[in-house]
């Protein structure tokens, strides 16, 4: 624990020098400390020791055989032949990539990307990526993706969501939402509906689910909804997000107002709330709304210049407080990142 209140007390201090639109060493400085806080782990995060081990026996390993992904199988099986002694090139890049290509995002998106940076440590989405670190890197392509959207450079778009369903063919799930959310529906999502459709979605969880199996097979893997019992750690994260959801529909107006582009984020956000609820029954729906409501991390900032926390020093402490109070309950609830080992101790 001590080694992560370091981390944070660190990153903290460095996020304070970063502006936004321009990048200065401070940027880089930051990337370099998340990057390398996440690629140096060592047998930190759920699955961590199940892909040292895939990759130490790729050479027996067909492809036909190998259920993480044909992408993933080949980035593995390309290091393997570079380094076959140690995993910890594949780690690293992977941290490299997810972790530099959603800095990006924030540091183009973002009103106040410093903010959102720290949002994506403290709400759980950084250590999260320890344990679901093929989803994370999948969601970083997608999310970086979206910078060719808007300007119809749709050959580059495809070029990156066809790596990021090359590495996770769940991206499929945000790709789609995405477009939905910028080429068809303008229009902002009711709440009060979006929360009425969740609870009778709740009730009629057993169809749905039966449905999904059925139809789609990659998640085949995820059908233990007899066994699943939602921990306090998922109920925390749908009361956190519950709040957010409540204040941003209630500010929805103004942050629209503010810029434009945020109605998509908005909606995409509420969606995840809502798939959320349904992680009660199964974590497939957790994972799922991992693509979505990652967008909160942009929204926060519209929330903190709303309510003016800039200038109230009071306020600002307690907000960061809980902002990193939040991250310590979520390591300690989610996955095996406590405690934290570095390859440096291995002996």
């Amino acid at each position: 624990m001590v080694i992560y209140a370091v981390f944070i007390i660190i990153v903290f201090g460095l996020l304070c020098f970063v502006k936004k639109d321009k990048y200065n060493i401070w940027d880089f400085i930051v990337i370099a400390v998340i990057v390398c806080f996440s690629g140096f782990r060592y047998r930190v995060g759920t699955d961590y020791a199940m892909y040292e081990k895939i990759y130490m026996n790729m050479d027996m390993i067909p492809a036909t055989l190998f259920r993480t992904g044909i992408g993933y199988y080949y980035i593995t099986v390309f290091l393997h032949k570079l380094i076959p002694s140690t995993a910890v090139p594949m780690f690293f890049i992977i941290s490299f990539f997810t972790n530099t290509l959603i800095y990006k995002f924030c540091k183009e998106r973002s009103d106040n990307p410093g903010l959102s940076i720290f949002m994506y440590i403290c709400l759980g989405f950084y250590p999260g990526s320890f344990n679901i670190f093929r989803q994370m890197l999948s969601l970083a392509l997608t999310l970086y993706s979206y910078k060719f959207l808007e300007p119809k450079k749709y050959f580059k778009y495809a070029i990156f969501c066809g790596l990021a369903i090359y590495i996770h063919q769940s991206s499929i799930f945000i790709i789609g939402m995405m477009i939905i959310f910028n080429k068809i529906w303008r229009k902002k999502l009711n709440a009060k509906i979006l929360l009425i459709i969740g609870i009778g979605m709740l009730l009629i969880y057993q169809t749905i689910y039966k449905f999904l199996i059925v139809n789609i097979g990659f998640i085949s893997i995820y059908n233990n909804t007899e066994q699943y019992v939602a921990g306090i750690g998922t109920y925390l994260q749908i009361l956190i997000y519950g709040f957010l959801f409540v204040l941003i529909n209630i500010n929805k107006d103004r942050i629209i107002q503010k810029n434009p582009r945020n109605l998509e984020y908005i909606n995409l956000f509420s969606v995840s709330f809502i798939m959320m609820l349904l992680g009660i029954k199964n974590t497939l729906f957790m994972r799922m709304a991992t693509y979505l409501n990652i967008f909160i991390i942009l929204l926060i900032p519209e929330l903190y210049n709303i309510y003016k926390l800039k200038d109230k020093k009071i306020e600002k402490i307690c907000f960061y407080l809980c902002c990193i109070i939040y991250f310590f309950v979520y390591i300690n609830s989610f996955g095996d990142v406590v405690p934290y080992h570095s390859i440096f101790e291995i002996k």
